[in-house]
């Protein structure tokens, strides 16, 4: 696998506040399945990994969202990935796939698209903290992308890992209670019944 560094570009609107900004930590979390949604996905797989089983309210180590959607293309990447407040969203605030840092500090990105100019597969991961947004100069900070393009066919898909949540600092908030085991399943199936697949793991 190869490796690259890519810039932050913004569109106008959008600055650190707006993407590390988390008073409602599920609806982030529900915006992530819309977009998944939006990509074409049969089946959607969200793995929530609780720090304790006993506790029904135990902190959650991460979570783990993964779609059978048509991915994103490396040569896309950019655009699709990188650039914060597109204005081709028809609603939201159009921050797209950076919804995951307003659910936790440290996301990791990993897709597989298929590349209309090369006609090939390519695989590519990339990881944010929020600690990269310190400086002011977004634009400026580069990250590194790892990419590689594939011989072979292989099934699309995009999966985003969450970690370090805002959710276990949310104390004495009636929010907190959303991501609970026995809560989410709940609210997840009133809204996506016939696409999503859910299910959870501990240590």
């Amino acid at each position: 696998m190869k490796s690259t560094t890519k810039k932050i570009t913004t569109n106008t609107r959008v600055i650190k506040d707006l993407l590390t900004k988390y008073r409602d930590t599920f609806q982030a979390f529900r915006e992530l399945i819309n977009n998944s949604i939006q990509a074409e996905s049969k089946n959607i797989e969200i793995n929530i990994d609780y720090v304790n089983e006993a506790n029904i309210k135990s902190p959650i180590k991460s979570i783990e969202i993964t779609d059978d959607g048509i991915g994103v293309p490396f040569n896309e990447f950019d655009k699709r990935i990188l650039e914060i407040g597109t204005t081709a969203k028809a609603r939201g605030q159009g921050i797209g796939r950076f919804s995951s840092l307003q659910i936790g500090e440290l996301m990791h990105i990993e897709t597989v698209g298929f590349d209309s100019d090369k006609k090939q597969f390519s695989k590519t991961k990339f990881s944010m903290d929020t600690l990269d947004f310190n400086d002011a100069q977004l634009e400026e900070t580069e990250f590194k992308v790892d990419f590689e393009y594939l011989t072979q066919k292989v099934n699309p898909y995009y999966k985003v890992t969450i970690e370090q949540l805002h959710h276990n600092k949310q104390k004495n908030s009636p929010k907190e209670t959303q991501f609970t085991k026995t809560s989410y399943p709940i609210i997840l199936t009133r809204q996506y019944s016939s696409i999503i697949h859910s299910r959870y793991s501990t240590i």
